[in-house]
């Protein structure tokens, strides 16, 4: 209904504006006419441009946080450490090293690359891709719940209740050729992957690479007539061991001298268009990108992974201290 009326009155402005510059057109010998209409016309389009450019503006999107990986260091494979240390990981990215291995060991033996860092950080930028086909396989407006229950974690996710546009859908092969130039490019799961996107969203994928003066990085990047929203990756360091996670996996020294850890920095940016800014899809799109960055920060971000790995730990050492109940 609201939309009703804002049409047609937006359709009796505009008759009205038209009827109006044809008064003064006819009328343009008269200076009395020209003087008092042009600064009320002026002051109208500025106060239309402020409205839009200045204060119409939805506010920019911003989020950055480290991302991690432990491997053994000889043949590159995820280090293989006790569940409850391993729970709030993305699994699915962990299987990819041993389905890579079968098709490209080579890969896993670069002279280029002997401490794996960027061989995992294909893995990152592939991860990212394949979260987005989980949470986002069947519709871009999606609802993802997380709980942490007493008989344990539990995920939903699918299409939001109110859904109101029918998706783009990105299919395997299409993402395979979006991600032409990764290691990871051809590995593929059990399931297919698929990615749903707004109508009209262009997805281009930059794979890891150094640049002159500047660490290894790369970049998703998706964009469309309301927004832009880019998730870049770069390599930030690479130490050998696993740092306090040996004591609580109860490693020795030598075993943990046998794994390295890969952290990479990962920058999310959305921008919103202000021509836009007020159109009545915006507000989809902007929930859309807000709840697309909140979500990943919460899955790949190695401080909220230590955090509540941390907790885990206490808590399940807490339950084996005191026993089962009597």
């Amino acid at each position: 209904m609201k939309a009703v009326v804002v049409a047609v009155v937006l359709v009796v402005l505009g008759l009205g504006t038209l009827f109006a510059s044809y008064l003064v057109w006819m009328n343009r010998a008269s200076e009395k006419i020209l003087t008092a209409v042009i600064p009320i016309a002026v002051a109208a389009l500025a106060g239309v441009f402020i409205a839009v450019f200045v204060f119409g503006g939805e506010p920019a999107v911003n989020v950055a946080f480290p991302a991690s990986f432990q491997y053994r260091i000889e043949n590159k494979s995820p280090v293989n450490l006790p569940l409850v240390l391993m729970g709030r990981r993305f699994h699915q990215s962990l299987f990819a090293p041993a389905m890579l291995y079968k098709v490209h060991p080579e890969f896993f033996n670069d002279p280029a690359d002997p401490s794996g860092a960027t061989l995992y950080h294909h893995l990152l930028q592939r991860a990212i891709i394949d979260w987005m086909g989980m949470y986002y396989r069947a519709a871009w407006q999606a609802e993802i719940l997380q709980f942490d229950l007493p008989v344990g974690r539990e995920g939903r996710f699918g299409p939001a209740q109110e859904t109101f546009e029918k998706p783009k859908i990105l299919s395997t092969e299409e993402i395979a050729r979006h991600l032409e130039g990764s290691k990871l490019s051809d590995i593929h799961a059990a399931i297919p992957l698929q990615i749903a996107l707004p109508h009209h969203m262009v997805l281009i994928i930059s794979g890891t690479q150094p640049r002159a003066g500047a660490l290894e990085n790369g970049e998703i990047l998706l964009e469309t007539a309301f927004c832009s929203l880019s998730i870049t990756t770069e390599s930030s360091s690479w130490f050998r061991g696993i740092g306090t996670y040996r004591q609580l996996a109860g490693m020795t020294e030598d075993e943990n001298n046998r794994l390295g850890t890969s952290n990479y920095m990962v920058r999310i940016k959305v921008r919103f268009n202000r021509l836009r800014s007020g159109h009545p899809r915006m507000a989809l799109y902007k929930a859309w990108a807000t709840q697309l960055a909140d979500e990943l920060e919460k899955q790949f971000d190695e401080q909220v992974i230590w955090s509540k790995t941390k907790e885990d730990f206490i808590f399940w050492k807490g339950i084996e201290h005191f026993g089962p109940a009597k």
